[in-house]
């Protein structure tokens, strides 16, 4: 008897639950906690739960990095194809359609969409528009005030401080409250707003949003606001072969 309780001291716990828990790690089931009893954290069973937990965080870890490096390589895809319509419209709504199309298609975003700022009436109007949800853009009401809720938003924010804006938490920010329930069932995690120019002033802007939080870390970042320069670029080029 003294030798089985030192056994199962030393186990921590009955041999079978211990055989079963190591096949199922071995199988790649790092996510469902092995139970210790109190005061066995020591034993072979603590050892194997440690072991699960480090496994597990080092799944979690690596699946973030290819999810950071598939949203990268997208991104790549969608500048290219920004590059090909700098080159290929000739007009801003052309442009315009093809940049929020490459930004889902091949930049992997939920929704993308392309707001024209009209400074008399302070109103931001979508004109182009891609993705999940684009049939409720019409309804939705944004200006470039700050004393109104619903310009305190990002666009309203990048608008005014002719600044990108970058939310990285959609849901839980305080700034989008106005569209959380909206963001919610078009699956938004997190958005990014970039200024466009006209002449050095801020005509427009490209909106887009993310089905993951934290979603524009700096190379992301980076790849976005040259996207947004290209856009420029090719602002510029429609007024001087119009002028």
């Amino acid at each position: 008897r003294r030798i089985f309780k030192n056994l199962d001291a030393t186990l921590g716990g009955p041999l079978d639950q211990l055989h079963s828990d190591i096949a199922r790690i071995g199988k790649g089931n790092f996510g469902d906690a092995i139970h210790v009893a109190p005061g066995m954290h020591d034993s072979v069973l603590g050892w194997l739960a440690q072991t699960q937990r480090q496994l597990n965080e080092m799944e979690h870890a690596r699946s973030a990095s290819d999810a950071k490096l598939r949203r990268l390589t997208q991104l790549y895809a969608a500048l290219s194809e920004c590059n090909q319509a700098v080159v290929r419209c000739t007009n801003d709504q052309d442009l315009f359609d093809s940049i929020c199309r490459a930004a889902v298609e091949q930049g992997g975003m939920r929704t993308a969409w392309i707001g024209s700022v009209d400074w008399q009436s302070h109103v931001i109007r979508p004109v182009a528009s891609y993705g999940v949800g684009t049939q409720h853009l019409g309804d939705i009401h944004i200006v470039v005030d700050s004393d109104q809720p619903t310009g305190r938003g990002p666009s309203g924010i990048a608008a005014r401080e002719d600044q990108p804006f970058w939310c990285q938490d959609y849901q839980g920010e305080a700034i989008t409250a106005s569209w959380h329930a909206l963001g919610k069932e078009l699956g938004w995690a997190a958005s990014a707003a970039l200024p466009l120019h006209r002449d050095g002033r801020v005509v427009g802007l490209l909106n887009v949003y993310a089905g993951e939080v934290n979603a524009f870390d700096d190379k992301v970042r980076n790849l976005l606001l040259e996207m947004a320069s290209d856009m420029d670029y090719a602002l510029r080029n429609f007024d001087r072969e119009a002028a």
